[in-house]
């Protein structure tokens, strides 16, 4: 396969044809289900990727947990521990670009990559409409009763390029939008901003998790110019910390009743929280 992106799977996944027909993970399955990513015939943009299969040293067995407020230097620091041949620098992918795709802007070569745990491909679970969903590494809550607890340690997962992601995502022309989950995307702004600008100009929507409340990641916003900017591009904004004493299977893309579907537009005209009603 291209070693377009890394996708994160199960392990020992012998993928059959029958497979093709995956299951779709809800916001309230196990973390086991949320690694199942999907594969099947499309084309070799994404290579998969099993849970960390990495020897961890006796000093990555004592994770480090990466405030969001830290300098991007620390984090990088810390995020990066001794997994460096986990990363992979491509400026440009060397895949075939439609005539359209030669408009589009490269994001900045200072953001290049982002760590993530894996990807969906086509999700309906984590957003309105069919979306293309990445699920970043490191998370500082810890709720408990998470389903994706794989993605806590910011130590964990793998550097991906944002090129990559990308041309993954640039395949599917029946996506509506891109979902940035979990983990902490927040954790990560100065990437996902990157992103979200790219898929942006491909006239996508976004969707983000946080476990951070709304007020929380406004006062986090008003020192941190890569958090504004991301909540500027984001269209639906699911906030709060997964409460186990509150978990609902009813609820739509949520697991707690104290999450909140926000319409960061409407929110942002309005001056307000607005919550977001499906059309």
């Amino acid at each position: 396969r291209s070693e377009a992106v890394e996708e994160h799977s199960v392990p020992e996944y012998a993928r059959t044809a029958e497979q093709t027909q995956r299951q779709r993970v809800p916001c309230e399955s196990t973390s086991e289900q949320a690694q199942e990513i999907r594969a099947g015939s499309r084309s070799e943009a994404v290579e998969e990727h099993s849970v960390p299969e990495y020897a961890r040293t006796a000093e990555q067995t004592q994770r480090q947990r990466v405030p969001c407020e830290s300098t991007s230097e620390q984090a990088q620091e810390i995020r990066a521990g001794s997994r460096s041949e986990a990363v992979e620098e491509h400026s440009v992918p060397e895949y075939a670009r439609t005539a359209d795709q030669t408009q589009r802007q490269r994001v900045p070569r200072e953001l290049t990559s982002l760590r993530i745990a894996g990807i969906m491909r086509e999700s309906i679970v984590d957003g309105p409409g069919i979306r293309f969903a990445i699920f970043c590494q490191g998370c500082p809550h810890d709720c408990p009763g998470c389903h994706n607890p794989e993605t806590h340690d910011f130590g964990g997962g793998t550097e991906v390029g944002i090129e990559k992601i990308l041309a993954a995502i640039d395949e599917d022309p029946i996506l509506k939008g891109v979902t940035f989950s979990g983990g902490e995307p927040t954790c990560q702004a100065e990437g996902f901003a990157a992103l979200g600008r790219a898929i942006k100009e491909r006239g996508l929507d976004i969707t983000m998790f946080s476990g951070y409340t709304y007020e929380q990641l406004l006062e986090r916003a008003k020192n941190e110019p890569a958090l504004q900017e991301l909540l500027d591009l984001t269209d639906l904004l699911i906030d709060g910390p997964y409460v186990k004493a509150q978990r609902d299977l009813t609820l739509q893309f949520r697991g707690s009743r104290n999450q909140r579907l926000i319409d960061m537009k409407a929110t942002r005209q309005e001056g307000k929280v607005v919550l977001w009603e499906q059309d």
